[in-house]
This record gives structure tokens, C-alpha cells and sequence, in this order.
């Protein structure tokens, strides 16, 4: 059975499942856990760099031994083989970590223990301090935490080297300055971006990164990221590889599936269902309706307000009214495809670049 001490609810056949019993003995044990492996991946896609949940791989099966006691209560580990275990966001938003969580599986959660599932993370501090624990007092990890003090752009560099290529303006093609590699900007990105740019473009900023060519190297910058120009490539995107954590939820979702208005003539309505979406791991949480494709996993998203960087790559994670995490899927290239199609290179634009994007 995994103890993780991620901020979250298990609930099973609508039981709560965190951890009840002797909290001292459950900070004891977790004293000694190891942190989070982190995934080294290969940025050089151009995808967005930053953490993001991926398919986890399957848990072993459990050891022929005797169980501990603090984990044979019911609260989440060893549940029955055919029990259905849904994921709940935590009370602590800020410290809420089920975006992280998406991926996972009913048999791999039937086997997790969320023992601080129902404290704020100043709830944890004051116990911390009861106990005497020795990391009472540490410091909140910010960002990557497993980089240390060492910058992530410096990371990158070290990891991934760099490839310089050509900044330009998204509606005119001008460009505006040189990048280092594709893997240090992210989409919404507007702080440092003036180092990279040509004197005479810096004064005519603020400039954000629309998009990125990944088959040109090229960095696409916008100094009108907030006009109407830009609103339905903030809003509307395409998502992939979509799952859901309980299988009814999947079931009650067939029956609105629909055709893909990209790959069909069919004149067919689709149905979008309302939900809860993360864009990213954080507090917020965005209003925005999901119309499934026929196959069930891909379809498009539309956001009720704009987003300040979508970018493929992205995990976007679904959420009931009552706060259970229903599944997750991931922004598709083709958003960028799409945008560089639609919104803002003209239209006797190189056809080029939208192949590059697309392949």
C-alpha cells in the first residue's frame, strides 16, 4: 500500500477515506518517507515545461505480509478489488494536489492512503510542532523543488543545451529578436522576454509568447495578447488522450459524443457537458464545457474566460460542483495549428508553417 502525503481525498462506495486513527503514529511514519521521483523529460518538443501528470506505470503487487495496523482501517488502502474509488479535492486549495493525481487508476487508488487528506497545510505546521518534528519549521517548496537553488533556466541549459532561432511578430512576421531554445518560454509568458529582443521591438511592448513553430524554431510573440484578436485562441482549444478516473463517468459521457468538426462534413450536433477545469496546478479553477469526439478520447474545450497560456502539452483536469476529480486530458497541437491557421498570420501565409506545427 503507497502512503503519500499529498493533499487529498479518497473516498470509497462514498465512505471518506482519510486516514483515521493516531495522527502522531501517521507523522512518525511519515517522517521517514521519500519525496516525489521527478521525471526528467525531454522538453525539446516544445511542449510546456512544467511538471505535469503523466500515466503513471503499474504498481507492483502487495507483499504476502502481515498488514500494518495503521493502514488496515478502511481509510483508502486495501480496499475490495471491485469497490469504485473516486478523488476529491482537498479543503486546503492552495495545497490541493489532486491536478497531480488525474492519471491515476482505480486499482492503483484503491491501494493509495491520503493520511492528511482532511488538514490545511496549517493544520499540518501546528501538529508538526506537537509532534517535535524536525522538519517543523521548513520552509514551503516553491516551483521545482527538486532543482534546489539552482535556476531552471540553468537546469535547462545544462539538460537540454540550446538552439537558437528566430523571434517574430505572430501578425506580421517581423522579427523581433533572437531566442536561445524553444524550451526556455512558455505560452502567456511576459517576464524576460525584453532581453531577447531587438532594441526597436522592446519599446513597443509588452509583448507575451502566442505560440511556438517547433518545426521552424520559431518563438511567436504578440503585443496584443489582450485585444479580441486573441480571445478564441485564449478560450477554445483541442484535448487528447482524455481519461476518467471512474468508469461510470466514461459510460455517462458515450452517449455525447459527436463528430470532429476537423475531420468530418457531418452537419451532427454535439453535446458538451459543463464542468470544473485546472488549466494547472494551483488554486484557481475555470467554468468551461467538454464536447467529446466520437471515440471519446479527444474533444474541445471552451473556457467561459480567457486563460493567460494554453499550451500543448498541458494536463486540463475535470471537476464535479462537489469537488470530486472526474479525469483529465491534454491540449492537442492542434491549438497551435489552429491558431496559426485562424487568428493571426495572414492569409496568404506560408503553408508551411502550418505543417511544421501540425507534423
Amino acid at each position: 500500500v503507497l502512503i503519500l502525503s499529498e493533499i487529498s481525498y479518497v473516498f470509497i462506495n462514498n465512505k471518506a477515506g482519510a486516514i483515521k486513527g493516531d495522527l502522531g503514529d501517521i507523522l512518525q511514519k511519515l517522517r521517514k518517507s521519500n519525496g516525489n521521483d521527478n521525471d526528467d523529460g525531454d522538453d525539446t518538443s516544445g511542449t510546456i515545461p512544467e511538471p505535469a501528470p503523466t500515466t503513471p506505470p503499474p504498481l507492483p503487487p502487495p507483499p504476502a505480509v502481515a498488514k500494518d495496523p495503521i493502514l488496515d482501517n478502511g481509510g483508502g488502502g486495501g480496499g475490495d478489488d471491485d469497490s469504485v474509488v473516486a478523488l476529491y479535492r482537498a479543503p486546503d486549495d492552495i495545497k490541493d494536489q489532486s491536478y497531480f493525481l488525474a492519471a491515476l487508476t482505480q486499482s492503483q487508488l484503491r491501494r493509495v492512503l491520503f493520511p492528511l487528506g482532511n488538514y490545511a497545510k496549517s493544520q499540518v505546521r501546528e501538529l508538526a510542532r506537537e509532534f517535535d518534528l524536525p522538519n517543523q519549521a521548513r520552509p514551503d517548496s516553491q516551483g521545482l523543488c527538486f532543482l534546489g537553488k539552482i535556476k531552471f533556466d540553468d537546469f535547462l541549459r545544462e539538460r537540454l543545451g540550446t538552439r537558437p532561432g528566430d523571434i517574430v511578430d505572430a501578425a506580421t512576421r517581423e522579427v523581433l529578436g533572437r531566442h536561445e531554445g524553444l524550451w526556455f518560454h512558455t505560452v502567456g509568458q511576459r517576464k524576460g522576454i525584453g532581453k531577447v529582443l531587438l532594441p526597436t521591438a522592446t519599446c513597443r511592448g509588452p509583448w507575451y509568447v502566442v505560440a511556438k513553430d517547433v518545426g521552424r524554431n520559431v518563438l511567436l510573440l504578440s503585443n496584443r495578447y489582450d485585444e479580441e484578436a486573441f480571445s478564441k485562441a485564449r478560450r477554445e482549444f483541442y484535448v487528447e488522450d482524455i481519461r476518467w478516473i471512474r468508469p461510470q463517468q466514461g459510460i455517462a459521457n458515450s452517449n455525447k459524443l459527436g463528430e470532429d468538426p476537423l475531420s468530418s462534413s457531418s452537419d451532427a450536433t454535439t453535446t458538451a457537458t459543463t464542468y470544473w477545469m485546472k488549466i494547472r496546478h494551483g488554486p484557481r479553477l475555470v467554468r468551461g464545457s467538454l464536447e467529446l469526439f466520437v471515440g471519446g478520447d479527444e474533444g474541445k474545450v471552451v473556457l467561459e474566460e480567457k486563460d493567460g497560456g494554453l499550451a500543448p502539452g498541458q494536463f486540463v483536469v475535470y471537476y464535479s460542483d462537489d469537488g470530486e476529480c472526474l479525469g483529465a486530458g491534454v491540449i492537442s497541437e492542434r491549438h497551435w495549428a489552429t491558431f496559426l491557421a485562424e487568428a493571426m498570420l495572414p492569409q496568404q501565409q506560408d503553408k508551411a508553417v502550418e505543417a511544421s506545427v501540425i507534423n
